[in-house]
């Protein structure tokens, strides 16, 4: 071979080379790394995929409800969960006004009353949609069945208190149920405990265990998916209860503990002052590409934007204490792909409790400050 083409030859195979280098993305770290630690897999992530704010993933659509509604319908106190039926209507659960505000285009309706009866809410905490295409509403001890119209349909009371009832394809319910070995459980409609699972975070001292171990939950095709609200940790679990995969995410500040002290007021009720742990994670959906949003928070909050939950005797949060701007810029939703690794950022700019997913219709709830909803379009759905 001549001379020429020889060197012609080595001149490419150093370019593809160095290519083939740069394309490696030498000298910049991934974004995550995957260990196995105590048998378990677990994914940590340094930084999204895509480094840029994708708020161009979400479509802001309307904010529902708020103190400053112009219709007393919609004037919430404090909103807790929402769900949709297959005609896109939505279903607020507006538990301080004991109430479900049905939503659908311009018409708004209301049904629920305050009581101890069949269909009366006492301190209602979720609602979903069964697999009959009704609405069951979580109430404590017990669950309401509706009609998507507000027809009642039946009362069932169970042998433990409900928290975050979430109705599978199955029939069955799936519910929180922190214990010292389990986070969750499974049971049929009748109260029947089919199985508990879930691995809580250890700690000797019983407040710190349960303020470490408070957790949103939601179901996918392939599983169940944990996001704790206090520790750097989301988990998934498979349909059989399994632990599959831990996932963790650089945060922008470490977590701490802040010693939570309770007094009684005038009115004797119970208010706590103390923040307790750092908070990272305000809720967890799953898309129809099994795709995880997480919020969470990309800052602790200042002193002006924290507020004292107030209780009544009986243990039951009735409302918050303090002053708080309107707006945020403490909170970030997190995407990630069904393996736990990062994908992008999208930040917010209000307040967060939760989170809920219907088809390409992304609901986030501020509970608190706003009592509002907030729906977004996912726009690669």
């Amino acid at each position: 071979m001549p001379k020429e083409i020889l060197i012609h030859l080595k001149n490419i195979g150093i370019t593809l080379f160095f290519i083939i280098i740069s394309c490696s993305g030498h000298n910049i770290p991934e974004n995550h790394t995957i260990e196995i630690i105590d048998g378990y897999k677990t994914v940590r992530n340094m930084y999204p995929l895509e480094l840029k704010d994708k708020s161009s993933q979400l479509e802001f659509i309307r904010k529902i409800g708020g103190l400053d509604a112009n219709e007393d319908i919609l004037n919430f106190y404090y909103p807790i969960d929402i769900t949709s039926d297959h005609n896109e209507n939505l279903f607020i659960l507006d538990r301080g006004n004991h109430r479900i505000v049905r939503i659908f285009n311009d018409s708004i309706e209301a049904f629920g009353t305050k009581g101890n009866g069949p269909g009366e809410f006492t301190y209602p905490v979720n609602i979903d949609l069964d697999v009959d295409g009704n609405l069951v509403i979580a109430d404590n001890k017990k669950y309401h069945v509706f009609t998507t119209n507000g027809e009642f349909i039946r009362t069932k009371t169970m042998n433990f208190s409900l928290y975050s009832l979430k109705t599978l394809k199955s029939g069955l319910f799936l519910d929180k149920c922190l214990t010292d070995s389990t986070l969750m459980r499974i049971s049929n409609t009748n109260g029947k405990i089919i199985s508990k699972f879930g691995e809580p975070l250890d700690n000797e001292d019983r407040q710190k265990f349960n303020l470490m171990n408070r957790v949103y939950i939601t179901s996918g095709n392939n599983g169940f998916f944990v996001s704790f609200k206090h520790s750097n940790l989301i988990q998934k679990y498979s349909i059989q209860g399994k632990l599959l995969l831990n996932i963790t995410r650089k945060l922008a500040y470490d977590i701490s503990y802040e010693p939570i002290k309770t007094s009684m007021n005038k009115r004797g009720e119970i208010v706590r002052t103390g923040r307790g742990f750092s908070l990272v994670s305000k809720g967890i959906a799953i898309d129809n590409n099994d795709r995880l949003w997480v919020i969470t928070a990309g800052r602790q909050e200042s002193d002006e934007e924290h507020v004292n939950p107030v209780y009544s005797i009986e243990g039951r949060n009735i409302k918050y204490s303090g002053n708080s701007p309107d707006s945020t810029n403490m909170y970030k939703l997190e995407l990630y792909n069904n393996q736990g690794i990062l994908l992008s950022e999208v930040r917010l700019n209000h307040y967060c409790d939760d989170i809920n997913i219907f088809g390409d219709r992304l609901l986030i709830i501020d509970s608190i400050r706003g009592m509002c909803v907030y729906e977004y379009k996912i726009k690669d759905l």
